[in-house]
């Protein structure tokens, strides 16, 4: 099991608990959670955000109401609307 200690941006908390991520989309992940991309949508434009195949991936912060989820990959942090973050595949 890996285990996560980074901090979620909007409860501004220490998130520190075992993960499992596998079969999961990106939107299904909780803040805090870390994992794998395994499958992503042939999108140029997320390939060009760094969204590919084997990138480890860390949800940052999820807005209320549907609102954009805050991913951070490759040391940058991208907000991703949730139909497109249901379209990322992960796994631990």
């Amino acid at each position: 099991m890996a285990k996560s200690n980074s901090c979620c941006c909007e409860t501004n908390h220490k998130v520190s608990q075992d993960l499992s991520c596998s079969g999961r989309s990106l939107r299904q992940l909780a803040c805090g959670e870390q994992c794998t991309i395994v499958n992503v949508p042939s999108d140029s434009y997320l390939a060009s955000l760094g969204f590919r195949i084997n990138k480890t991936v860390t949800v940052m912060a999820k807005g209320i109401l549907n609102g954009p989820i805050l991913c951070c990959i490759d040391g940058r942090n991208i907000a991703l609307g949730q139909e497109v973050a249901q379209r990322i595949q992960v796994e631990y």
